[in-house]
């Protein structure tokens, strides 16, 4: 079936391609940036976070684990050394990182003959966003110590079941995004990073 791309340019596909190269390596291992509080904070790329929660899973730094680990982070490691395996593959380079290697990938100036290997690429490093985005968000369920950005409350109280009075952190954070019992503030699930970052540095 003929398509409407099938009539592009060579040149246009070309450039089309490589502008979508460099924002899925951009996204990849390009700094983090989000809104908390009214204040703009950057934060760590998703490469760097994934190796980071990674090490400290594992507690001894990559590739040897000093305790089990969940099977979601077996899942992280796998997808680290995939990236690193076939990152290393596209661009032979013994000295570089596997950061330095996806930037100069970005920046290379590609021809038309290399538009299916560009495209090929993009796809591969699209779905390790994809990939490692799902794997952070599947251990985000977790309670956020420190006062909240906006009403700067930390400690709810609250009666249980036995008739008890509980403390708890009013931040409390999901895969859907974080939540401030106190004053209903919210954050989407992309901005937990900043989040945590904010509260960090309190």
């Amino acid at each position: 079936m003929t398509t409407l791309q099938d009539f592009r340019d060579p040149t246009e596909q070309l450039h089309g391609a490589t502008h979508a190269l460099e924002d899925a390596i951009h996204r990849l291992i390009g700094p983090r940036r989000g809104v908390v509080a009214n204040a703009v904070h950057i934060g760590p790329s998703l490469y760097a976070n994934m190796r980071s929660d990674i090490a400290g899973q594992q507690g001894t730094g990559l590739g040897n684990a000093a305790r089990s680990l969940p099977p979601a982070w077996l899942a992280a490691i796998d997808w680290l050394h995939d990236v690193e395996r076939t990152v290393h593959g596209w661009w032979i380079d013994t000295d570089a990182s596997t950061e330095s290697r996806l930037d100069s990938l970005s920046r290379w100036q590609w021809q038309k003959a290399d538009l299916v290997q560009v495209e090929d690429m993009t796809a591969r490093v699209a779905e390790w966003v994809r990939r490692a985005e799902r794997l952070l968000d599947a251990r985000a369920s977790f309670p956020v110590t420190g006062n909240c950005p906006e009403c700067h409350v930390a400690v709810t109280k609250s009666i249980d079941a036995c008739g008890e009075t509980v403390r708890s952190p009013v931040l409390r954070a999901s895969v859907s995004g974080a939540h401030c019992q106190a004053c209903d503030a919210s954050w989407p699930a992309d901005q937990l990073w900043a989040l945590a970052d904010l509260v960090r540095k309190q």
